[in-house]
């Protein structure tokens, strides 16, 4: 690897400022990183969401998959933040997931056919080698 810590990252100068400048100065902010209070607190509201997102699909459920979608549409090309993004959930709480194409938006001036939308089939915690796969098939 080229580089080794975010320091290095940052005196490189090789991202993209726009998106990434004000995170790594509240990266950088945090001198006692994992040991901090933010960053335990951050932790525990991750394992808030995995128990919540889990229990729906805990081993004695009959679901085999949650499904989520987005919250909001896709921003332009060049935006620098999205806020509610699909992705996060599984992010956050760590389990499996797939995203697919569900259609589009409804048109509007900018997007006269919409903007195609997506959906987030979550699976069980550590469940991808125990997917039922007569359920999936095409």
């Amino acid at each position: 690897m080229p580089v080794h810590s975010l320091a290095e990252i940052i005196a490189s100068g090789q991202y993209h400022k726009p998106t990434l400048e004000k995170f790594f100065a509240a990266a950088q902010s945090y001198e006692d990183g994992p040991n901090s209070t933010d960053y335990k607190d951050r932790r525990m509201r991750m394992d808030e969401v995995r128990i919540e997102v889990g229990q729906p699909l805990g081993e004695k459920s009959s679901r085999r998959a949650g499904v989520s979608h987005q919250k909001c549409l896709v921003l332009p090309i060049g935006a620098t933040f999205q806020k509610d993004r699909t992705g996060i959930v599984a992010a956050l709480a760590g389990f499996p997931a797939i995203e697919v194409p569900a259609g589009f938006s409804t048109p509007t001036a900018d997007a006269p056919i919409g903007v195609p939308v997506g959906m987030e089939l979550l699976g069980r915690a550590w469940a991808g080698a125990r997917v039922d796969k007569a359920r999936f098939r095409f």
